[in-house]
């Protein structure tokens, strides 16, 4: 089979990586993809527009096409690659708003009665000012942009100071959006993990689960990021948890439904544990990053054949039996030390061979036939086995199999 993959980062770094190894495929397109994913079966192409990429895909004449990155989703590329009869995995546009705007995400959340945050939505910068000044005084907030923001919208806001500089934050988001949407929620204090799901017409299989860490560091107050690192699976559910799960997203599938909104594609569900309830905190319309490249390594099931059944879009996924292995894997992502914000540095990235490592690289380049950082987040490293804590000493011994100068990296993933 061959198979397009859309997207640039670590996460479409591991997909890619996966599909590879299938006897299925024969040959997989990242688009664009970054230098290095491309391996073996893999290469990158790259493309100016949306539309252009469509012109692409239905030129090569893929098997189908895996969508990673949301930002396509949200642009409606779905809509067309079916219209073009174009086999493909992901949520059409209208569902796709479950993570492009967290306010539609939440009147789904409780038409589909499931347990999430109490919180109030706001239009306007002077409102949303004057409210959260006041309610600083009470407790703690969580304050959120509506709409996409590659995972750094969000800011918890514990004191004036927090507050000040979340409000500063969110009005360059608007500024830079041209639109202005927040939403406060009540700051819920507990255990986070990621779960997803895999969904198929009426077909929805649980896809296994992650923890991840969203802070840059350990301190307190240290800044939101896509993610400096995660295992799987989450060790703090078990079997009942992944079944609660599970109904979450089933009542939600049939909340879209109820709208004449169909879903097809992964559903991932951001949840933190608050004593004996569940909470729904998001939702995401794609695999995520850097869930994926800890997901991935445990699945022995083939994913090219997973994600040709999904592709079809006629339920035939409840046909594949997803298997996993036991063992746990822990994944460790290298930053820019200007990461999130700042002037991003341009250095040589030193690799070594390690057979014990996965490396999925992200924000790089290609110059004089080396590769080169070029963003915030670099590459991660996963390293898979038998215990978390094994795993863990296996991707910290071997964080030299890929380095750079002034690299940032968290010391805490798996603890």
């Amino acid at each position: 089979m061959k198979i397009a993959v859309v997207g640039k980062g670590g996460r479409e770094a591991a997909i890619c990586w996966k599909l590879a190894a299938s006897d299925l495929s024969t040959e997989i397109v990242a688009y664009p993809g970054n230098p290095g994913i491309a391996n073996g079966k893999v290469r990158c192409a790259g493309f100016k527009t949306t539309d252009d990429l469509i012109e692409k895909i239905v030129s090569e004449q893929f098997d189908y096409v895996v969508i990673g990155q949301e930002k396509y989703l949200d642009e409606g590329i779905i809509d067309k690659l079916i219209s073009l009869k174009v086999p493909c995995i992901g949520p059409v546009q209208a569902a796709s708003k479950l993570e492009s705007s967290k306010s539609f995400c939440k009147e789904i959340f409780v038409e589909a009665d499931v347990p999430t945050a109490k919180y109030s939505h706001f239009l306007s910068e002077s409102a949303l000012s004057e409210y959260t000044h006041q309610e600083i005084k009470k407790r703690h907030l969580v304050l959120k942009w509506d709409y996409l923001a590659e995972g750094k919208g969000v800011f918890i806001c514990t004191d004036n100071d927090s507050l000040q500089e979340a409000l500063l934050q969110l009005k360059a988001l608007g500024d830079a959006q041209g639109k202005f949407s927040v939403l406060v929620e009540e700051c819920l204090e507990g255990k986070e993990f990621s779960a997803f799901c895999l969904v198929d017409g009426n077909s929805i299989k649980y896809f296994s689960s992650a923890c991840d860490y969203k802070r840059l560091n350990s301190k307190r107050g240290s800044p939101n990021t896509g993610g400096m690192g995660t295992y799987s699976p989450a060790d703090i559910i078990n079997s009942n948890e992944e079944d609660l799960v599970l109904g979450y997203a089933n009542r939600i599938v049939k909340a879209m439904g109820a709208k004449g909104i169909e879903y097809n594609g992964v559903l991932f569900l951001g949840c933190m544990q608050v004593g004996e309830i569940t909470y729904l905190l998001e939702v995401n319309t794609r695999f995520g990053d850097p869930e994926t490249q800890s997901i991935l390594p445990r699945l022995n099931t083939d994913l090219a054949l997973i994600c040709q059944k999904m592709s079809e879009r006629k339920g035939k996924l409840k046909d594949v039996d997803l298997e996993w292995s036991k063992d746990y894997a822990v994944h460790v992502v290298k930053a820019d030390p200007n990461y999130p914000t700042g002037k991003k540095q341009s250095v040589i990235i030193e690799t070594q061979s390690n057979p014990d490592v996965l490396v999925f690289y992200a924000g790089v380049e290609m110059k004089d036939n080396r590769l080169y950082t070029n963003g915030g987040r670099i590459f991660g490293l996963t390293a898979v086995s038998a215990t978390k804590a094994s795993a863990r000493d296996l991707v910290y011994k071997n964080l030299k199999a890929a380095s750079f100068d002034n690299e940032i990296f968290r010391e805490d993933i798996g603890c």
